[in-house]
């Protein structure tokens, strides 16, 4: 009985692996072996074919993850941060339309949960780099949809990126009139923000920067703030953050924060921290050519308890 179950299963076995994978080949002759010669053959055969396909199944997963990384998904992520005291969770893709050796198209997708609303965000990018790889410069246009409020929003931006440090812009304009919303008056505010980032050569990445944003709507409202901080990325995908925050008259707040960003196909194992020499020089920045768009995905909105009755921002 044991050597026809052993037959049978050799003659079934070409058709679960192919001739060129030896290590899979000997690893399942030897479990039909030693199911042949077990107490119960029929279950450690059945152990064995299930185990061969989850490990089958896994590695074609792998493997097309791998190829959408490498050909058009330039970047997909799923991250987790605390943003004054409220959880935000984001997922983001970015898309390769076009690339040669200098101009890279693309799209950016998002979608962002903070304090019980949803933001979708939908862009599409430009991005030049020079001959030498050491200059990035880029502009990119998105649209933005709260789906709780229908709050509407369209963006304009630009950058310019070298291993030393970045600028980038971002210019918003409200799509969408007053809303109310959970008995609360909103209206989607226009604005902009500016952000210049120094990178300094600590642990696996890390920079300070200065923001400066200004947002206003109706009958003259205005927020204005301005922010100064230093972000490290103290771990592979994790990023500790320091800032100081002051809003129009307000006084300075500091604030820390703690985000998790996993990007799918990476190797965090590959990393290697910075040597912690400053450098000046201009190096290749061909990879940061396929990094998201830094800017203000959440739909920032005037709020009043009444019509006509401001009494905060929020987002």
């Amino acid at each position: 009985m044991k050597r026809y179950l052993a037959a049978i299963q050799l003659c079934f076995y070409p058709f679960l692996v192919s001739a060129d994978e030896s290590a899979t080949t000997n690893k399942l002759l030897s479990t039909f072996v030693q199911s042949a010669n077990s107490e119960n053959p029929t279950q450690v055969a059945q152990q064995a074919v299930e185990n061969y396909a989850l490990s089958a199944a896994n590695s074609e997963m792998t493997a097309y993850t791998a190829e959408l990384q490498n050909e058009r998904w330039k970047h997909l992520s799923l991250s987790l941060s605390q943003d004054r005291g409220e959880l935000q969770l984001e997922g983001m893709s970015v898309y390769g339309i076009h690339e040669d050796q200098n101009l890279f198209l693309f799209n950016q997708t998002s979608l962002v949960n903070y304090d019980g609303r949803t933001t979708l965000n939908f862009g599409l990018g430009a991005r030049n780099i020079n001959d030498d790889e050491t200059v990035i410069m880029g502009v990119n246009v998105f649209y933005d949809y709260e789906f709780e409020s229908l709050h509407r929003r369209a963006g304009l931006g630009a950058e310019v990126i070298t291993s030393v440090a970045q600028l980038r812009a971002n210019y918003y304009k409200a799509l969408s009139g007053e809303r109310l919303h959970d008995g609360i008056f909103e209206e989607a505010l226009d604005g902009y923000d500016v952000k210049l980032t120094y990178e300094l050569p600590y642990f696996y990445s890390s920079n300070t920067y200065f923001e400066l944003s200004r947002w206003y709507g109706d009958e003259g409202y205005k927020v204005s703030s301005r922010e100064f901080g230093i972000s490290a990325e103290v771990r592979p995908n994790l990023l500790v953050s320091l800032a100081v925050n002051q809003d129009d008259d307000e006084s300075a707040q500091v604030a820390a924060s703690l985000s998790y960003n996993y990007v799918f196909g990476s190797r965090p194992d590959r990393r290697v921290q910075r040597d912690g020499v400053f450098r000046f020089a201009l190096e290749p920045v061909r990879h940061m050519l396929y990094k998201p768009v830094e800017r203000e995905n959440r739909i920032i909105k005037k709020s009043s308890q009444a019509a006509g009755s401001i009494t905060f921002s929020t987002f």
